[in-house]
């Protein structure tokens, strides 16, 4: 895999996927989560970019509500064999005429 070389230097990325990206992606990450207020949509993209479940569990305690906090922690939570039920629960009364929050 050819791996890009990081804005502003002759550094490379690692490849996606491995701690060491990982914690490149979170330190870049940080500076454009201050910018946007660190939202519920910035949470759960940064989450997903860097694996941090860290930024998961922000994006749950601050923006309970929020349908993409809700369907992150949903599918979260059933890829470990959790009961997402609570989420299902808030997703539907978020989104109420959501067919796919009915759905789950």
């Amino acid at each position: 895999m050819v791996r890009a070389e990081l804005p502003g230097t002759a550094e490379r990325w690692p490849e996606f996927g491995t701690p060491e990206f990982g914690q490149v992606a979170r330190e870049r990450v940080e500076a454009w989560l201050a910018s946007r207020g660190r939202d519920a949509a910035g949470l759960v993209g940064a989450w997903d970019i860097t694996g941090d479940e860290a930024l998961l569990m922000e994006a749950a305690e601050r923006y309970p509500g929020d349908p993409r906090v809700c369907v992150a922690m949903i599918w979260k939570l059933l890829e470990n064999g959790e009961d997402a039920a609570e989420w299902v629960d808030r997703l539907v009364a978020a989104e109420p005429q959501n067919p796919g929050a009915l759905y789950l």
